[in-house]
């Protein structure tokens, strides 16, 4: 996306491109397709053949991703004192 013009547009209206997301996420285009047309990905918009999604989505479903590793120790540890139970 070389556009400056489109690229000044997205900002401004809080939109970012599916290659964006696909940067964002770490993976290849095809795999945010994918996910796209598995209903995984968050409502979108169609310009053409350009898929836009709206950038706070995105930022949510990235929070969602979170990892906490202390509480899934203390997780792991509840359970084996509720095994033991």
């Amino acid at each position: 996306m070389d556009d400056p013009i489109l690229q000044k547009f997205l900002a401004d209206h809080g939109l970012i491109t599916e290659e964006q997301v696909a940067a964002l996420e770490g993976c290849e285009l095809v795999t945010i397709e994918t996910r796209r047309s598995r209903g995984e990905m968050p409502p979108f918009y169609r310009q053409g053949n350009r898929t836009f999604y709206e950038a706070s989505d995105i930022a949510d479903l990235i929070r969602s991703k979170r990892k906490d590793k202390n509480r899934k120790r203390a997780a792991g540890s509840q359970d084996l004192l509720n095994g033991a139970a």
